[in-house]
């Protein structure tokens, strides 16, 4: 990998489109040079005046892994007392059950089988992805199912690298490829990250963008837009006489226009932490993390030239999250441009946005256990799947499905 310098300039007059996934791709328009602009921009206090999610607890039984909007319905996967299943809804409130086959990784005792879970979900094509495992001891597995269109789902057999162990935090599609990240444990608990990219041509293919002796990385998101794939995360360079944990990080992007070779990106001034990055519904990305001791938003064409923007606070003061202490974040789109952020801090966070410039601040949902890979957006709905504090569970929490309505 290469360091490119790119200045700082101006932000960009950006786009409001329609869309309800990011899998796939926006349809690409004519690069133009980014522009201050002008007063006449939306502040975000109107955006917080004409954009607002109405949530509503709706009734699901089961445990979800993942969450997607998936063409004109909800895709939901995860696990009920007897195994893997997944479930899809048109609405968010009606749910249909799809067998899904068991996956066993081995046993665990004399006759008893420890049973692969669903996990992030990715379309490429006609055929919808779920990347799953299981942890036992010091052991993460890996396992992967397919569900093409009018098929049933079938799990994944390979002798790839890529299944060896470890577990997808991440993953994107363009026109004709997977990029997933993965997190392998295998040698240490640590874990060391590595990304890998698949067609119907090479199969599972590790890309340029991995840890190594002398650089380890940690790349928290990754996205895809008319021909340029961006991953965000953090890096620190090797130092002789410390342990890796001890080497100084830095906040990081990586630029690739097809997802082997990668640039690393110098970073917007100021970038204490990038957690999350998704295409925007017409052209473009966006990501968020912070800037010293607050939130920040950053807007870019193609991944290159990054341009901050203005996200809200909490409403109530509370600790700044921060990627090194894993705070999840995603971002969805819904339809008419319409984007919805969540995060987790105390309860899980949200905010909504017309251009991902200025990001209005929504609420703080009374929902713990959220994980980026469980929220869903699908016209004018987006799903949340967390757990509720509940003094009357046997453990003091209960599963819950959030569901919420876009109103202006």
């Amino acid at each position: 990998m290469k360091l490119r310098a790119v200045p700082i300039v101006v932000a960009a007059a950006l786009i409001t489109g329609c869309g309800s996934t990011f899998t796939s791709p926006p349809t690409a328009t004519t690069d133009s040079p980014m522009e201050r602009p002008s007063t006449a921009t939306a502040s975000p206090g109107a955006v917080a005046d004409s954009l607002h999610i109405a949530w509503s607890e709706v009734p699901f039984e089961g445990s979800v892994g993942a969450m997607a909007g998936d063409g004109s319905r909800f895709v939901a996967v995860g696990s009920v007392s007897d195994g893997a299943t997944s479930w899809t809804s048109s609405d968010g409130i009606t749910w249909e059950h799809h067998e899904v086959p068991a996956q066993s990784l081995g046993e665990i005792d004399p006759g008893v089988d420890l049973t692969a879970g669903m996990g992030r979900l990715i379309r490429l094509g006609d055929t919808l992805y779920s990347f799953g495992g299981a942890a036992f001891n010091d052991a993460v597995l890996f396992a992967a199912w397919r569900w093409t269109d009018g098929g049933a789902w079938e799990i994944i057999e390979s002798e790839s690298e890529f299944f060896a162990d470890g577990r997808v935090t991440a993953v994107t599609a363009s026109d004709e490829a997977l990029l997933a990240v993965r997190i392998s444990f295998a040698g240490g608990l640590r874990g060391a990250y590595s990304t890998w990219l698949w067609n119907t041509n090479t199969s599972w293919v590790e890309t340029g963008l991995a840890s190594s002796d002398d650089e380890d990385i940690r790349v928290q998101d990754v996205a895809w837009d008319a021909g340029s794939y961006v991953a965000v995360g953090d890096r620190a360079e090797r130092r002789d006489d410390t342990y890796v944990d001890e080497w100084p990080r830095t906040s990081a992007i990586w630029e690739s226009p097809d997802g082997r070779d990668w640039t690393l990106i110098q970073p917007p001034e100021g970038m204490s932490s990038v957690s999350s990055v998704a295409a925007l519904p017409t052209r473009g990305f966006v990501a968020l993390g912070t800037v010293g001791e607050r939130l920040a938003t950053w807007i870019s064409l193609r991944g290159d030239e990054w341009v901050e923007g203005t996200i809200e606070p909490p409403t109530a003061p509370a600790p700044i999250p921060r990627v090194e202490l894993g705070w999840p974040y995603r971002i969805v789109a819904l339809n008419g441009g319409l984007l919805a952020a969540a995060g987790t801090e105390g309860g899980t966070l949200t905010w909504t946005s017309i251009d991902g410039r200025f990001w209005a601040f929504g609420e703080r949902l009374d929902i713990s256990g959220w994980q980026p890979a469980n929220l869903a957006a699908l016209g004018n709905h987006v799903l949340l799947f967390g757990y509720r504090v509940d003094p009357q569970a046997e453990n003091g929490f209960r599963q819950a499905l959030l569901r919420g309505t876009a109103e202006s």
